[in-house]
């Protein structure tokens, strides 16, 4: 009952988006056990600080106050009350910053977290410019630490609980610690073996809480190993003339292929067509289904999870969700980067927080075969072998 009440009251501290689930609290809360009630008592509780500290007191390095109008995309994840999360998207996508709040939430109500970063070299940076600048500018987080023990960088203590940073390249460092949930920032950038050990440290807790989050790089491995184990959210948008939702998706609201006969990609052209380079407006989303525009900005966006069934909540986040990127400059990015396979990974891994796998810079089946084969020429287009 306390957790039905719960539920009830926090839905209206913030609105949500529809791909949350719609279902009422006492019909999500009738197939759990024992043992999920009491993690979802918890989960409800850090949702709670969560939204406390997002709404009315965090500011960022910045001195910013958090946005949720230009970035309507991130209201599920400070709605979310999911044991696992992962986040896979582009840089500069507020992922960070969700970390930041989640954790200190989640440590104001008596968690002990193990934070993870990629090196113990780097490990005073990120506690000195992420952590401590934050709570330095926020009178409420100091509020909380009063005369608790703060100062240290591996350890803080903050509200009920305690946070222990780590660098992943330090075995060491992954024993004799307690914790209820971990925190792995830039999973691609961390000892990939290591980070095993580190949900060795949730063994003896009853919550088991985890957080994945990170800019991928190959696919299979890595944060989008970690998401293609999740539901696979998406972020879909209304268009303004059907009113179909539609993922936003580079290639398939942006960019259009120009192919040859045989599948093979020659070109890009924008499928907004009537943009032009020094035209005083961004280029536009359209929709594949009509031909209209769709609206990016629209508080109405979803979450649509791919793989329903996975328990873990996985985002993939990318700049074409927040109207603060520009279209354009990515464009310019995209065609900059066509020459160039490492730009066009770094296109695919930081703008579109996808991991790249481009066809043409591997051998392929299909290549090999069409080697063995005395009748066909080759020719080369835009400086690369094409099939």
């Amino acid at each position: 009952r306390k957790c039905v009440e719960t539920a009830g009251k926090e839905d209206n501290l913030m609105s949500t988006d529809a791909s949350l689930d719609t279902r009422e609290p006492l019909e999500l809360l009738c197939d759990l056990d024992e043992r999920e009630l009491i993690k979802l008592e918890r989960l409800l509780e850090i949702r709670r600080v969560r939204l406390q500290f997002a709404l009315e007191h965090h500011v960022n390095t910045h001195n910013e106050r958090m946005d949720f109008v230009h970035y309507p995309h991130i209201r599920a994840l400070y709605n979310s009350t999911s044991a696992e999360i992962v986040l896979q998207g582009s840089v500069q996508s507020q992922k960070s910053e969700f970390a930041i709040i989640d954790m200190l939430a989640s440590a104001h109500v008596g968690m002990s977290i193990f934070f993870c970063v990629p090196k113990f070299e780097t490990r005073t940076t990120y506690v000195q410019n992420r952590i401590d600048r934050c709570v330095e500018n926020v009178p409420e987080y100091k509020k909380i630490i009063g005369n608790g023990f703060f100062d240290s960088v591996a350890i803080k203590s903050f509200g009920k609980g305690v946070i222990k940073f780590v660098g992943s390249n330090v075995i060491a460092d992954f024993t004799e610690f307690p914790a209820d949930m971990i925190y792995v920032e830039e999973v691609d950038q961390c000892h990939q073996k290591n980070i095993g050990y580190a949900l060795d440290r949730l063994r003896a807790s009853r919550y088991q809480f985890k957080r994945y989050l990170g800019n991928p790089t190959e696919r299979g491995k890595g944060i989008n190993e970690l998401f293609q184990k999740s539901d696979q959210r998406e972020w879909e948008v209304p268009c303004l003339s059907c009113g179909e939702y539609t993922a936003v998706d580079w290639f398939t609201c942006v960019v259009e292929e120009i192919v040859d006969k045989e599948g093979n990609v020659l070109d890009y052209k924008l499928r907004d067509n009537e943009w032009v380079k020094g035209c005083r407006r961004d280029i536009k989303l359209i929709c594949p289904s009509c031909g209209g525009v769709l609206d990016r900005a629209s508080a109405l966006g979803k979450w649509i999870p791919r793989e329903p069934l996975n328990k873990a909540e996985g985002y993939h986040i990318s700049m074409l969700c927040s109207m603060i990127n520009t279209v354009s400059d990515m464009w310019q990015r995209f065609m900059e980067a066509q020459h160039d396979p490492g730009k066009l990974q770094r296109f695919f891994n930081s703008d579109l927080g996808l991991p790249y796998a481009e066809a043409g810079n591997r051998v392929t089946e299909t290549l090999l075969d069409l080697c063995s084969d005395p009748e066909y020429d080759f020719e080369i287009k835009k400086d690369c072998a094409h099939i």
